[in-house]
């Protein structure tokens, strides 16, 4: 009787560490799915970033060629207005977009 009782403890012991570790496998998928996700958002926000990163550039390039015109006749300066109104669109669309 001894040796029975030996067993189903025996067999009690693995029964919960095997009900522990699927307890932990869950929680494992579960912050694997989270981690998942998390990184999701950031390769979008990444890829976002890197939009951004590419329309300031052009926006740098647009500044100058606006600073290149020189602003001694009124055709030039009418032209340097006109270019800064754009870059002033090109950024409100910017932010419009990264809303």
């Amino acid at each position: 009787m001894s040796n029975d009782t030996n067993i189903i403890k025996k067999i009690e012991s693995l029964e919960y560490k095997v009900k522990l570790m699927i307890s932990e496998r869950l929680q494992l998928q579960t912050e694997l799915k989270s981690m998942q996700l998390e990184v999701t958002k950031l390769q979008t926000a990444m890829l976002e970033k890197n939009d951004d990163i590419k329309n300031f550039q052009n926006q740098h390039k647009i500044t100058k060629i606006a600073n290149v015109v020189s602003d001694t006749t009124k055709s030039n300066v009418e032209l340097r207005m006109l270019l800064n109104d754009y870059i002033r669109e090109i950024d409100k669309c910017i932010a419009h977009l990264s809303e």
